[in-house]
């Protein structure tokens, strides 16, 4: 089970590297009964994101012009897709579970914090690769980071959707983190996040 302060320190670690919604299942007791009894929260499916797209993510950072090839790039964000796409899978069996098993006490201060570390994490790859890649090949590796970029929106959407309305404040305390990713937000017109956050074009 991960600590406050370990979640804190994931966060903290993200940062240091670099400063559409899917539909809900219907959700029924049953499904309420086994999440407060079985399903890990908000907090520690996300914590567990960070630390498994890190390694991906530094595999991104240390890329140069010379290997910043569609071949490389490819299975890397196919991967982090996948992550991704699975946090959204089991943050969604969260819906109607108990405020005590979503959040497991996380404040707003900490799980925004979390959330903006993942953002900025992989937010800052992706504009360092788009900075280094041969012009040649921008335009497909924009798109393969764009898909990624999506699919983490809607991650990020569908935790807002579950614990915005527990958690008062949770999106300007998410966006005072992510200042520093705005741009790359913006660059690539992620919309989910655009319209999330308010940000303007």
């Amino acid at each position: 089970m991960f600590s406050f302060k370990s979640l804190a320190f994931a966060a903290a670690v993200a940062f240091g590297i670099f400063t559409t919604a899917y539909a809900a299942p219907t959700v029924g007791s049953e499904l309420v009964s086994r999440c407060d009894s079985g399903c890990r929260s908000v907090p520690v499916i996300l914590a567990e994101v960070q630390a498994q797209i890190t390694p991906l993510a530094l595999e991104l950072k240390y890329l140069t012009k010379a290997n910043a090839t569609v071949e490389v790039i490819t299975p890397i964000c196919s991967e982090m897709k996948e992550i991704f796409a699975g946090a959204i899978v089991e943050v969604n069996l969260l819906i109607g579970a108990s405020v005590s098993v979503i959040l497991a006490g996380c404040t707003v201060a900490e799980l925004s914090a979390l959330i903006g570390g993942i953002l900025c994490l992989v937010f800052g790859v992706i504009g360092h690769v788009l900075a280094i890649v041969d012009v040649a090949l921008y335009v497909v590796v924009c798109a393969l980071l764009t898909a990624v970029a999506e699919v983490l929106g809607s991650l990020i959407l569908v935790v807002i959707n579950l614990c915005g309305g527990l958690l008062v404040g949770l999106v300007l305390a998410i966006v005072a983190h992510i200042v520093v990713v705005i741009d790359v937000i913006l660059k690539l017109k992620v919309h989910v996040l655009i319209n999330l956050f308010g940000l303007h074009l």
